[in-house]
């Protein structure tokens, strides 16, 4: 079962040197505010996160949430600085709050569509 993105408390982490909020368990995908991205980590050999997706079956390391795009589109995503752990948590509330999200009205604009 997925947990709550607005209720859940996270951990702050560096994501490949971009901020991000990280949760052990899967982030259920309605509960995230427009302007953040929920993706979530494939663990490899000893539980270290190698691949990050936008939906993960096997091998489930954890879930990120960003208020930047992460490119999980290419074939092999991999994570190549992998995680560092801040050991700083935060609501996602106190985050955005903090760290202001851009929202699709916000968006820059190129030929009268959204980016």
């Amino acid at each position: 079962m997925a947990i709550n993105a607005q209720t859940a408390r996270f951990e702050i982490v560096t994501i490949d040197g971009q901020e991000a909020l990280f949760h052990e368990d899967r982030v259920d995908p309605a509960t995230v505010p427009e302007g953040m991205y929920r993706y979530e980590i494939r663990s490899g050999d000893y539980g270290v996160p190698v691949l990050l997706r936008r939906d993960v079956d096997t091998g489930f390391g954890g879930s990120i949430l960003t208020n930047e795009q992460l490119d999980a589109t290419v074939p092999e995503p991999y994570i190549e600085g992998g995680l560092a752990f801040t050991g700083q948590k935060c609501s996602l509330g106190k985050y955005i709050r903090e760290n202001p999200v851009q929202t699709q009205a916000d968006a820059p604009t190129m030929g009268g569509l959204s980016q």
